[in-house]
């Protein structure tokens, strides 16, 4: 297939260019992760320096611009956001520091698949504070991944007291805004590492990151049953519940609000079962959608939850 070059002109080949070079592409090559892109290791031709890259077709800037004022859909956000989490915990767990997490590196390779690019040389803006210290650590990736989310969620930067995400956005979840506002902490003491945030959208189990057609597809539909299992047991305590509010107006709006909240869940869900195609991507491209159920199961479970124990 195609792949993207990038090169370093002999113009440029100062010492500290060329070991600069050498360092991203090694360390590109080293990661091998369904949502990171793969590099070839530095080649080199008479004097000028290259590496293969997997080819992308736009980036999350471009998404967010193309998107304008209207903002980029709810849907394919949180597809996203799971996805470089996760290519971050990978690059983490590698002892790699990205140093330089923005809407420009995160690359899509297919209309519901982005993965994270390599370009280490950091980016005004998206720093953490501590940064401009001289200090960097895994806290100062997640803080650089919290603004670029925050900005891609509500068009805007965050400020210093950012404000809930779902004022732009009233779709995303509570867990979810909480978790993307936690990653912004000025004090890195305050900030949570990557696996912290998964832990906090209750996803911190392994993705199975080997495997085929098949088995994702009984993993998925295992998630299904799942689903269905716990949400219906939520929803005859629910019925139960609503015979009892009667003819209140107050209660019924609560009621209709609910269902319709559990119903765009729903349909979320439905709508992201269609995108699971083989011969499309490799099986390995497609497991983020195990992020989505159990996140989406939970989200579903905490507002029947909430609703049923405010009447209780």
């Amino acid at each position: 297939g195609r792949v993207a070059l990038k090169i370093l002109k002999p113009d440029v080949l100062s010492r500290r260019a060329k070991k600069f070079f050498r360092r991203e592409a090694l360390i590109m090559a080293r990661l091998k992760h369904p949502y990171i892109i793969r590099a070839s290791k530095p080649e080199k031709i008479g004097r000028t320096y290259y590496i293969a890259m997997e080819l992308a077709k736009y980036t999350l800037e471009d998404v967010m611009k193309k998107a304008g004022k209207k903002g980029v859909a709810t849907r394919l956000l949180e597809y996203v956001f799971f996805q470089i989490c996760r290519a971050l915990q990978y690059a983490h767990s590698m002892g790699v520091l990205h140093r330089d997490i923005k809407p420009s590196n995160i690359l899509f390779t297919s209309t519901y698949v982005a993965k994270l690019g390599v370009e280490i040389v950091g980016t005004f803006g998206y720093m953490a504070p501590e940064v401009a210290r001289g200090e960097y650590s895994r806290k100062s990736d997640v803080y650089s991944l919290g603004v670029t989310f925050y900005e891609a969620f509500t068009g805007v930067h965050p400020l210093s007291k950012p404000k809930s995400i779902r004022k732009f956005k009233p779709k995303v979840s509570k867990a979810l805004d909480e978790a993307i506002r936690s990653m912004l902490k000025e004090d890195p003491e305050d900030r949570p590492e990557i696996e912290e945030v998964l832990e906090l959208l209750g996803l911190d189990e392994e993705l199975p990151l080997d495997v085929t057609f098949e088995e994702l597809r009984y993993l998925i539909a295992n998630q299904k049953e799942e689903f269905k299992k716990s949400v219906l047991e939520k929803l005859r305590g629910l019925l139960e519940l609503l015979d009892k509010i009667g003819e209140s107006k107050r209660e019924l709006k609560r009621a209709e609000n609910l269902i319709r909240r559990a119903n765009s869940i729903v349909e979320d869900l439905y709508n992201t079962l269609e995108i699971l195609r083989p011969g499309v991507l490799e099986a390995s491209a497609y497991v983020f959608i195990l992020d989505y159920f159990i996140f989406k199961k939970q989200d579903l479970l905490k507002i029947l939850r909430a609703f049923y124990e405010a009447r209780v």
